[in-house]
Formats: structure tokens, C-alpha cells, sequence
């Protein structure tokens, strides 16, 4: 049995990678010291080394993503910055602001229910005409 190309095998059958049916089949040929087809060795082969190169390009991006001068812990530097205005000016200018929506939809909805209590109107005197019809 050749240990080398069941590690193999086996690494492609846990990663996901490759036909599951065929990996299965070269594993069981390996197990019972049968001779490989060439074509289910050079596709073991080909897999394997797509998997190496997958792995390589994982740990490359992972590498690069790490950031290089700042970690977590570091503390941030300190601001002496003072907000420009005070909580109770940004209440009091929100405050006013929702005053102001409320001002504008009220004669929305004054204007809605006007409209539609003109439409529920026009509707009954057409029902009265073609029910007298």
C-alpha cells in the first residue's frame, strides 16, 4: 500500500475538493494494494497540487491582511477635542426639528382626510343616483 498517495487522498476527500466517488475508489484500490489506473493517478496527483497551491494562496492573503503597525491592544492616542456644541443645544435643535415634521404633517393629514372624505362623498351620491336609476 502506498501511504503517500492515500495521505493524499484522504487531505483532497476532507477539504471538499474533487470527485468524492473517485477519491473513495483510488482509496479503496490503494487499501487493497491494487494497482492504480494511470488516469486515477495522475488525477490524484493533479488534485493534490491544486490543493497545495489553494492552501498557499490562502495562508499568502491571510498574511497580507494582517495589519502591520496597530494591533487591538494598542491604546488609541488620546483627543483633546471638545464637541462644538453641548447635549442640551443638540436636544434642544433635534427637539425643534421633530416640532417642525409634526407642524407639516398635521396639515398633511388634515388635507388626506379632507380628500378622502371628498371621494367616500362622491362615491355615496353615485350609488344613490343608480340605485334611483
Amino acid at each position: 500500500m502506498d501511504e503517500s498517495l492515500m495521505i493524499k487522498a484522504q487531505e483532497l476527500l476532507d477539504s471538499g475538493l474533487g470527485d468524492t466517488g473517485r477519491l473513495e475508489h483510488i482509496m479503496n484500490y490503494i487499501k487493497k494494494d491494487k494497482t492504480l489506473f494511470k488516469s486515477d493517478l495522475k488525477y490524484l496527483e493533479n488534485m493534490h497540487d491544486f490543493l497545495l497551491e489553494k492552501i498557499q494562496k490562502l495562508e499568502h492573503e491571510s498574511k497580507s491582511l494582517k495589519p502591520n503597525h496597530l494591533t487591538l491592544s494598542e491604546p488609541r492616542p488620546s483627543s483633546n477635542r471638545k464637541p462644538l456644541l453641548a447635549d442640551e443645544d443638540l436636544d434642544r435643535i433635534l427637539d425643534e426639528q421633530e416640532k417642525r415634521k409634526q407642524k407639516n404633517l398635521v396639515p398633511r393629514a388634515e388635507s388626506l382626510r379632507a380628500e378622502n372624505n371628498k371621494q367616500k362623498t362622491s362615491k355615496l351620491k353615485q350609488l344613490f343616483r343608480n340605485k334611483k336609476n
